[in-house]
């Protein structure tokens, strides 16, 4: 095996076709190591202000926030933050997972890391009629901000926006190509 260094002083392997490979590209990463890096890059600060709820008390010790383990009830109007990109991911006629998480409630932007274990929605046409009724199914084992996968079929290559019940009228729009 050929082994070169790049500028940075990195140690790089050739690619099959003779290319240089950077080292971060020889990795496999799974998909959810794929959808954390996805979500630091949206929203870094957010993410990553999310690992981290502990508040100093008189005493000088740490006392968890209350909002640090969230309540399974969402407030009204909370909005989507999609944990995927909007094109070109999704297939007409093939099944389409659409991860999404829900920031909690105030103005800090932070991911839940908790809610509900299901929540009610449905897709709509970028004319506003209802494609199909979704289940969103709560993931949160093993990561800092939870996350609620919808998994439907879309018949045709339009654009569309998931919703859920309470949210607010946003929703996640993606385009199926």
């Amino acid at each position: 095996m050929n082994v070169t260094g790049d500028i940075a002083g990195e140690v790089s392997t050739p690619c099959a076709d003779g290319a240089t490979a950077v080292p971060w590209c020889a990795v496999n990463p799974t998909r959810r190591q794929l959808l954390l890096a996805a979500a630091s890059a949206m929203g870094g600060a957010a993410f990553l202000a999310a690992c981290n709820d502990d508040k100093k008390v008189e005493d000088g010790s740490t006392a968890t926030d209350n909002a640090a383990s969230d309540a399974t009830v969402l407030d009204k109007g909370y909005y989507l933050v999609q944990r995927f990109p909007s094109q070109p991911l999704f297939v007409p006629g093939k099944e389409s997972r659409l991860p999404v998480s829900i920031p909690r409630g105030g103005t800090d932007g932070t991911l839940r890391n908790n809610g509900p274990a299901t929540i009610n929605g449905w897709i709509e046409d970028f004319d506003g009629n209802k494609v199909t009724d979704v289940v969103a199914t709560m993931r949160n084992d093993g990561i800092s901000a939870a996350y609620w996968e919808v998994r439907a079929t879309l018949p045709k290559a339009i654009i569309y926006s998931l919703h859920f019940e309470g949210g607010d009228d946003g929703g996640a729009t993606f385009e199926v190509w």
